[in-house]
């Protein structure tokens, strides 16, 4: 995604600079080492067939999310024992979650789950706007305390 473009100029000049930025997120670190070499290539493309230079800079931020898959089996079936199955929904295709997450899971087998914990459905999870909803604190404690009890045997 690009999220930002930036250039300080007039209405009727064009700007000496601009800075662009944006985000990439992918299933797998082999997707993110191209994105990089793909996207400089063609900022020097770019540059070189309008005479300008560029200053390329991409930061690996988090690595992919991604769940063991035995992890994730035995969180769903103790949230399923505590809650029921239709308390737990199973994504259908992957999101494209960027949390520091990723890196202890990349350590040690974890799973990564969302838990509808907002009181307005209308708002994002980093809006200002945010409110809690207090009651799910308790649940969510419950399943990881059952979670790691049923991990530990």
């Amino acid at each position: 995604s690009v999220c930002t473009v930036c250039s300080l100029g007039g209405v009727n000049t064009i700007p000496d600079c601009a800075e662009v930025l944006g985000t990439f997120r992918s299933f797998d670190q082999g997707s993110r080492l191209k994105a990089c070499q793909v996207i400089e290539e063609c900022a020097k493309r770019i540059s070189d067939n309008h005479g300008t230079k560029i200053e390329y800079n991409y930061n690996y931020l988090y690595p992919p999310v991604i769940n063991h898959e035995t992890m994730t089996e035995s969180f769903i079936k103790t949230a399923t024992e505590l809650y029921g199955s239709e308390s737990v929904e199973i994504l259908d295709k992957p999101f494209m979650t960027g949390d520091d997450f990723s890196y202890f899971s990349n350590e040690v087998p974890g799973v990564y789950f969302w838990y509808g914990a907002k009181k307005d459905i209308a708002c994002s999870l980093h809006s200002s706007e945010f409110d809690i909803n207090e009651d799910a604190i308790e649940v969510c404690a419950n399943i990881f305390t059952n979670f790691a009890f049923d991990y530990l045997g």
